[in-house]
């Protein structure tokens, strides 16, 4: 399991790369030197959000399976509740 940490605002990072939330959709994330979208949209209540994955970059990557944990597991530790669609 990652350890996350969360070096400025809207930033979870761990060893294996970087989670920007780019305000109330949408995740730009850097995974072992990979960079894809993810289209995400945050929910009510406060610290919710939903990642569209059938939409995004990350599954048309060959690790879209890592990407995507990576993303859960990162917004997890952060305090997000994550629903994917």
């Amino acid at each position: 399991m990652a350890v996350f940490s969360m070096p400025e605002p809207n930033v979870i990072e761990s060893d294996d790369g970087t989670i920007r939330i780019r305000g109330r959709a949408g995740l730009e994330v850097n995974f072992r030197g990979e960079s894809v979208q993810v289209s995400s949209e945050m929910l009510a209540p406060p610290m919710s959000i939903v990642l569209y994955t059938r939409g995004s970059d990350a599954i048309k990557s060959d690790r879209a399976e890592e990407i995507l944990s990576f993303v859960v597991e990162g917004l997890v530790s952060a305090g997000f509740r994550v629903e994917c669609m």
